[in-house]
């Protein structure tokens, strides 16, 4: 049994499954940590990782087990003072976008240690499944790191690839990723128990970084096949975002993916034409396959849902 762990997270599925299995568990969860106090959700909107209605949150749930919980966004020397009263055997990270000082990594006697959805060390950064589905991976995973100075450092302790269906929102992958991610949390702390963790050092040169994307990141191309489309703009239109395509001389604008042909075998469209288009409909030929999508609609100025 651990006796004083800490949890830091905001909300998601990525941080709430974690949590809620740690308040499950014979280990003592001894403090949450958020980032401002009274915020239902993370505030940082570049996250989007969260729906529109949801309630929950790390703090929210932590006040209804009577969980102390810490503020991250005060003054350091008092924020190291408070947690340092709690005599942390080991922090545990799940979405939480702020880099923690080597001060606070050097307070818990086992480790501080996150859950970061990416095979590392590719895919660093805060939003890494947004640069995942846009290179169009087939395999997907998340890793359980022992935590350095910088950003998603530190030894690998855990890891495991994911595969996702066509079609899959961001808020699905999160939610997979967590179960995976809860279970490899279990298994480290059972290892902990006996002595059998193991862990192995980065290799730097596999390395990548991506920050937050910005509006040039939303540019998309009919040279992709019709699968990297579908499934880039399927996982991450809850941005809110138009999806600029340049088709010869032409941008059109997409906002959302209807199906995808690996293959084309729709026969209204010829061998010579790159895409067509009905009402507020495209059909784009891809490199390979076929993308049915629907146009931005101009209208008020607004994506039309």
């Amino acid at each position: 049994m651990i006796n004083n762990i800490g949890f830091i997270g905001s909300g998601g599925d990525f941080s709430l499954q974690p949590l809620k299995f740690l308040l499950s568990s014979k280990h003592k969860l001894c403090l949450v940590g958020v980032d401002g106090l009274n915020k239902t959700l993370n505030g940082d909107p570049r996250l989007q990782i969260f729906q529109p209605n949801q309630i929950e949150s790390v703090e929210s749930i932590a006040r209804q087990h009577k969980i102390p919980i810490v503020d991250f966004q005060q003054n350091l020397t008092h924020l190291i003072n408070q947690l340092d009263d709690y005599q942390l055997d080991l922090l545990v990270v799940a979405c939480y976008n702020k880099k923690l000082s080597e001060a606070i990594l050097k307070l818990p006697k086992i480790a501080c240690i996150n859950l970061h959805p990416s095979l590392l060390p590719a895919y660093r950064g805060p939003v890494p499944l947004f640069w995942q589905f846009r290179e169009g991976l087939k395999e997907y995973g998340i890793s359980l790191h022992r935590m350095e100075k910088h950003f998603d450092t530190g030894p690998i302790i855990r890891q495991q690839a994911v595969s996702f269906n066509d079609g899959i929102t961001q808020q699905q992958a999160n939610a997979i990723l967590a179960e995976v991610g809860t279970q490899l949390l279990a298994d480290y702390l059972i290892n902990l128990e006996t002595n059998h963790v193991t862990e192995q050092r980065q290799f730097e040169k596999l390395s990548s970084y991506m920050s937050y994307p910005i509006d040039k990141d939303f540019m998309v191309s009919n040279t992709w096949s019709a699968q990297r489309l579908y499934n880039f703009i399927a996982a991450t239109k809850h941005w809110g975002k138009v999806y600029p395509c340049k088709i010869g001389e032409q941008i059109f604008e997409l906002v959302d993916v209807i199906s995808y042909d690996a293959v084309i075998t729709n026969k209204s469209i010829s061998p010579h034409q790159s895409y067509q288009v009905k009402n507020d409909i495209i059909s784009i030929r891809c490199q390979p396959g076929m993308l049915k999508a629907r146009l931005f609609n101009p209208i008020n100025g607004r994506i039309l849902a």
